[in-house]
């Protein structure tokens, strides 16, 4: 997301209508994403909302990069939330 329109509770918004979708059309039990380990300002935010590290995933061509670089998997259950 843009940093200029981070802080506004867009990102809060997304997720919870995420969840909604999974738990009401799909009927999954948790949701799972994956965030680049450079992202270190999205990951507390996935934390704070209830997102858990559960493991990492190396990224697939490190000769192209001129730094260290890998995937952070993160899951949490899925659940309904009032806005």
């Amino acid at each position: 997301m843009d940093p200029k329109v981070q802080g506004h509770g867009y990102g809060t918004v997304i997720l919870n209508e995420i969840e909604r979708y999974a738990l009401r059309e799909r009927g999954v039990s948790f949701i799972q994403l994956i965030v680049v380990n450079w992202r270190t300002d999205v990951i507390p935010f996935y934390h704070k909302r209830g997102f858990v590290d559960v493991g990492e995933k190396p990224y697939g061509q490190p000769e192209l990069l001129s730094r260290e670089c890998h995937f952070i998997i993160m899951r949490k259950p899925a659940t309904l939330k009032d806005d």
